[in-house]
C-alpha cells in the first residue's frame, strides 16, 4: 500500500509514518492547529528532488514503456527485478511500485553522446558499440544517434537533449535515475525516457 502524491511524487506508508511522527514530535509543544500541521506534513513528506547533484554526470539514457504499458508487456522476462539488481539481459525493472520495461538503451559518454547502444529484444538484447554504429550510418540515422547529446542544465534542473530542455520531475538518489517531463508525443506512445547519472569524485 501506498500514500500517493502524483505518479511521481508517492511514498510508502511506512515512510509517511515517520514522517509524521518525526514532523509531530518536532512541533508537540508549538500548538500548531491541526488544519495548519496537515498542511506541513504533506509538504514535508511528499517534497520529491528536482535537480541534480552539482557532480552528477549523465551516463545513459533509456527509452522505455511507460508505467500504464509495461505491467501488460510480455517481452520481458516475468522476473522483474529492482533497477539497481538488474542484469545484462534484463529488460524490465520496479521503480518505486512501478515497472517499467526497456526499449532502448544509450550508453553515454563523457561528451554526454553516444558510445553503446542497446536495443533490447525478447531474446535479450542486441548491443553495438560506437565503431559499430558508425559502420551502419543507416542505423546510426534512425536511431538519431548522430544528432544525439545529453547533458545537464548549468543549474541541474533540466536536461537537455539533442537541442531539447526537459524539465527534471523527479530524481531518485538510491537508483541515480531521473525522470522528465514527459512529451505529448512520447506520452500518446506511452513511452517515456528516464535517464541515468554518475557521482563523479571531486577532485581537489
Amino acid at each position: 500500500m501506498f500514500v500517493k502524491f502524483g505518479i511521481e511524487g508517492f511514498i510508502s506508508l511506512k515512510a509517511f509514518f515517520h514522517c509524521y511522527f518525526c514532523l509531530y514530535e518536532s512541533i508537540l509543544n508549538m500548538k500548531i492547529p491541526h488544519f495548519l500541521f496537515l498542511i506541513c506534513l504533506i509538504q514535508s513528506c511528499s517534497k520529491t528532488i528536482q535537480q541534480l547533484p552539482p557532480n552528477a554526470k549523465l551516463s545513459a539514457k533509456y527509452v522505455v514503456l511507460d508505467e500504464t504499458l509495461s505491467p501488460g508487456n510480455v517481452k520481458c522476462s516475468e522476473d522483474i527485478k529492482a533497477f539497481d539488481e538488474m542484469g545484462e539481459n534484463d529488460c524490465s525493472f520496479i521503480l518505486k511500485e512501478f515497472e517499467f520495461d526497456i526499449e532502448d538503451k544509450f550508453v553515454l559518454d563523457d561528451k554526454g553522446t553516444v558510445a553503446e547502444f542497446w536495443n533490447y529484444l525478447s531474446e535479450g538484447p542486441v548491443t553495438y558499440s560506437i565503431n559499430e554504429l558508425k559502420l551502419d550510418t543507416s542505423l546510426f540515422n534512425s536511431i538519431g544517434g548522430n544528432r544525439l547529446l545529453v547533458m545537464s542544465s548549468s543549474d541541474g534542473s533540466a536536461i537537455i537533449d539533442s537541442g531539447d530542455t526537459m524539465k527534471i520531475e523527479q530524481v531518485f538518489p538510491d537508483e541515480k535515475l531521473v525522470f522528465v517531463e514527459l512529451d505529448p508525443s512520447l506520452k500518446k506512445n506511452g513511452r517515456r525516457f528516464i535517464y541515468e547519472y554518475k557521482i563523479e569524485s571531486v577532485q581537489k
